[in-house]
Order: C-alpha cells, then sequence, then structure tokens
C-alpha cells in the first residue's frame, strides 16, 4: 500500500513517528518503531518520495514550533537558523507534494504528475484564536494558488478532526446516490505530530461570526442588544438558577432579529445566484445538523460554522468535541 500509494498512507505514519508520547507504555514504542520500519520498507521502492514527506513534515512542525509572540504576521527570511532557507529555496526547487492537497487514489498507482510545490511567499500571516495557527501560501507548479492553515499546541487532538472528515466523505458517498444534491463541506486535515497539523485553507469563506456581526450593525435598529451586551448579560447569570439564565436568554432572543437576510441580497445581485446560494445555505445546514446529531458534534458556535460567501456552502470546523 505505502510504494503504490503513498501520499495516502505515509503522511499518517509520519504522525506517529513524529508523535512524542509522555508515557513509557511499550505499546507506544512498539508502534512507532512499527510505523518507522513500514516507511523504511517503503522507501525502498519510493525513495525520494517518502524522504521529500519526511522533510516537509519536519520543516512543518519546526515551523508551527516558531512562537508568534503578539505578531500579525511573520517573514520567512527573518526566521531564526535556516527556516527561511528550507522553505523559500529548498522546498520548492524539489518536489515536495502538500499533505493537504486532494488527491483521488489510483487503481493503478502512479502519482507521478501530482503538482508540487513552485513557490512559497514569504508571508505569513497569524490566525485569531486561542492556539494562533500560521497561514502559509504557495503556488504549485500546475500554477494553482493554495494556503495552508498550520496549527500549533492546539488544545485538540487533530486526528479526531480527521477522523470526522473521513466519516463525512462516507456520508457523502452515501447522499450522493439519493440523486438531491445533497452533500457535506470536507477539507484534508494532515496531522503531524501530537498537537500539530495542516489543514487545508477554505476559500472564499468567512466564520458566521464574521458574517452577521457587520449586518447586526447595520439593520439591529436602536433597540438591537449588541453581541458584547448579551454575552455580558448571560456570563452575569451564568451562576445563577435554570429559570433565570433562560429568562435572560429569552430578553436577549427579542431583542436580537434575524438579519442574515441581507446578506444574500447584498451579496449575490443575480437572482440565480441568489436562489442557488440560498439552496445550497438550506441544504448544507440541513445535512450537517443530522449528522452533527448522529455523530456527537458539541461546540457548534458561529466562530466554528464557516460561509462560503460565494456558493453559501456551510463549512464545521474545529470537532474537539465529537461522539459526545
Amino acid at each position: 500500500c505505502c510504494t503504490e500509494h503513498p501520499y495516502h498512507s505515509v503522511w499518517q505514519l509520519l504522525n506517529i513517528v513524529n508523535t512524542v508520547h509522555t508515557s513509557l507504555l511499550a505499546q507506544d514504542r512498539e508502534r512507532k518503531a512499527a510505523a518507522q520500519k513500514i516507511i523504511s520498507y517503503a522507501s525502498v521502492k519510493k525513495k525520494e518520495v517518502c524522504s521529500n514527506m519526511a522533510k516537509l513534515s519536519r520543516s512543518m512542525i519546526n515551523l508551527a514550533k516558531v512562537p508568534a509572540g503578539e505578531a500579525h504576521h511573520l517573514i520567512f527570511q527573518d526566521l531564526p537558523g535556516n527556516i527561511g532557507q528550507i522553505w523559500l529555496k529548498d522546498i520548492p526547487s524539489g518536489n515536495y507534494v502538500l499533505p493537504t492537497y486532494d488527491i483521488k487514489p489510483r487503481e493503478v498507482g502512479g502519482y507521478s504528475d501530482i503538482p508540487t510545490v513552485s513557490i512559497v511567499e514569504d508571508v505569513i500571516p497569524i490566525a485569531g484564536g486561542i492556539s494562533r495557527p500560521k497561514i502559509i501560501s504557495f503556488i504549485l507548479s500546475n500554477g494553482e494558488k493554495t494556503r495552508i492553515i498550520l496549527k500549533s499546541e492546539s488544545r485538540d487532538d487533530l486526528r479526531q478532526d480527521a477522523i470526522v472528515q473521513q466519516v463525512l466523505k462516507v456520508a457523502n458517498t452515501l447522499l450522493q446516490k439519493e440523486n438531491r444534491n445533497l452533500g457535506i463541506i470536507t477539507y484534508i486535515v494532515a496531522p503531524l505530530a501530537s498537537t500539530i497539523g495542516a489543514i487545508q485553507f477554505a476559500e472564499n469563506s468567512k466564520s458566521l461570526q464574521d458574517v452577521l456581526a457587520p449586518l447586526h450593525k447595520t439593520y439591529g435598529g436602536v433597540n438591537e442588544y449588541s453581541k458584547e451586551r448579551a454575552r455580558s448579560m448571560m456570563k452575569r447569570v451564568s451562576g445563577q438558577q435554570r429559570t433565570i439564565r433562560i429568562e435572560t436568554f429569552r430578553e436577549i432572543m427579542e431583542h436580537t432579529q434575524p438579519q442574515m437576510r441581507h446578506f444574500w441580497s447584498e451579496s449575490h445581485l443575480n437572482i440565480q445566484r441568489w436562489f442557488k446560494a440560498k439552496n445550497n445555505w438550506s441544504r448544507t445546514n440541513g445535512v450537517m445538523s443530522i449528522m452533527g446529531y448522529i455523530l456527537g458534534l458539541g461546540d457548534r458556535h458561529a466562530s466554528n460554522l464557516l460561509l462560503n460567501t460565494y456558493t453559501g456552502e456551510v463549512i464545521h470546523i474545529d470537532f474537539g468535541i465529537t461522539f459526545d
């Protein structure tokens, strides 16, 4: 399998090899040794491919560990050691395939035509959030522009996110058989170590929080409660009786009117695009509501829901609370 389909198997093995176990359990050491043995076996036939995957994995781990501090971006050329040299010169000059590139399995193998990294942009934007992930931009050998999100010291195990994405892809296969234009937007999650991983960037998307906040400010009216006021009210009664919390929540709802309709009229001036985007919104929301119930997905707030502002499709991210 590893010799015929390295891009579908070696990344998972490298994750095991790179994971530092805090325990000294024999099974952990055996698993790590077995993974290394399989990679060594695959390297006999796919030496360059396996070597490049291992080098790229190490390079991503080293970059993820670079502290960003309070900066809004980093510059590769200013990074310590030879990190900048590796990313700006060594990786573009070799045949490096990104772990987040969507590669369909082929029955006969043979992946020599898969696009490789040609250019790495020098600026590394730092995203918001607790883990403050780095966003790396690439131009591939086929001219395609793509980005990855590099997470480090994440509170959540990205292996769980990767498993959820696999489950959602299976669900997509079943939904496509029904011919009802239903589906789930998935993306690739590539765990690289215990708390480090690369995630495929969702292009043309914004968090639902970023979409709704300006709409409520513009169209909310004088009686609209701001999100800061609503959050403060709920925090103030968080330790009180359930009836008081419910009463406070209902008061907030009375002063928070739906404004999502304005997004569609502002962003989709063409009636056909407007109709299609609203349908996509309804369908992806409906499907993920059912899948979320089945999988026990938690932590579903407006910052963990992305909206493709062009197609109207909803994308769920951060699956730290699953099977709950």
